[in-house]
């Protein structure tokens, strides 16, 4: 935690914690639910995990970047 901390100094503790709490979800989901996609996408989406990781480390990275607004 200490390196994210460091490394998004503009970012307040608490929302960096709900940021890995949605990039875990979003891991989770994605792992236990890919069949769902490709159903859903009509077979357009298929899970090929290094391409999966790659959108998803994007995604992530996007999330925990995002300039942050007050929730409060």
């Amino acid at each position: 935690m200490s390196q994210l901390k460091q490394s998004l100094p503009q970012v307040p503790e608490e929302e960096i914690y709900w940021r890995i709490h949605f990039t875990v979800g979003a891991m989770i989901h994605s792992s236990c639910h890919h069949k769902d996609l490709s159903l859903l996408s009509s077979g357009l989406c298929r899970m090929d995990f290094e391409a999966t990781l790659q959108r998803l480390i994007s995604y992530a990275s996007a999330g925990l970047l995002a300039a942050h607004s007050n929730h409060h």
